[in-house]
C-alpha cells in the first residue's frame, strides 16, 4: 500500500501563507489518473470546496495542489484523501486524511 510521508504546509499551521500550495510526499510514486477532485478533496471553513489543479514532481511520489483562489484569512482547510488514490502498481492508499 502507499502511504502518505508528509504533508506540508504543515497540518494545524496558523502561519502559512494564502497562496500556498498543498504539497503531499508519498512513499511510492503515486499514478496520477487517480489523483483528481475526487479523490484528494480541499475544503475551507469560509470558501467550502476548492477547485484547482495537481501536478506532480519527484518521479510522481510528491503531488503539489494548487488552488484556483487564494485561501482566505484564518481560513481552516480540510484536506481528504482518499483511499482509491494509487500507486503505479495499483495499490491503494492505506489511510485517508
Amino acid at each position: 500500500m502507499v502511504a502518505i510521508n508528509s504533508v506540508t504546509p504543515i497540518v494545524n499551521t496558523t502561519s502559512a501563507a494564502l497562496s500556498s500550495n498543498i504539497t503531499l510526499v508519498f512513499d511510492a510514486a503515486v499514478n496520477p489518473s487517480a489523483v483528481n477532485l475526487d479523490t484528494i478533496k480541499v475544503n475551507g471553513s469560509i470558501s467550502g470546496k476548492f477547485s484547482g489543479t495537481f501536478s506532480f514532481t519527484n518521479k510522481n511520489k510528491t503531488v503539489v495542489f494548487d488552488p484556483a483562489v487564494d485561501f482566505h484569512v484564518g481560513e481552516e482547510i480540510t484536506l481528504t484523501v482518499s483511499t482509491q488514490v494509487q500507486d503505479t502498481s495499483g495499490n491503494f492508499t492505506s489511510l485517508s486524511m
